[in-house]
């Protein structure tokens, strides 16, 4: 608030959120896959993996202090998943695993 007239200016900032899936490895994947992230210090996040056709579908939290979840894909149905990165309720980021 300026003193000479009382106005008051705001200045908008935009940021870039940091938090994102960095990788999955191997994809295509046979058994094992290990899923690369970044989150923050106090997020409460988890990933979603959700088959594009059958919707079946599998959750893991993610643990803060490290930024990666090694997983076994044995059992899963064969195909397409879209893998969500849920942070504090909100999807921030998306990407595939195909899964032979």
């Amino acid at each position: 608030i300026a003193e000479g007239d009382g106005h008051k200016d705001y200045k908008t900032i935009e940021s870039e959120d940091k938090r994102k899936i960095i990788s999955i490895s191997p994809n295509p994947s046979n058994a094992n896959t290990t899923v690369s992230y970044l989150i923050g210090e106090q997020d409460n996040a988890m990933l979603q993996f959700t088959h594009s056709v059958y919707a079946s579908h599998h959750n893991y939290f993610l643990d803060n202090e490290t930024d990666e979840l090694a997983l076994t894909t044995v059992g899963w149905t064969p195909g397409l998943y879209v893998v969500n990165l849920v942070v504090n309720g909100v999807i921030i980021d998306t990407k595939n695993l195909l899964i032979n």
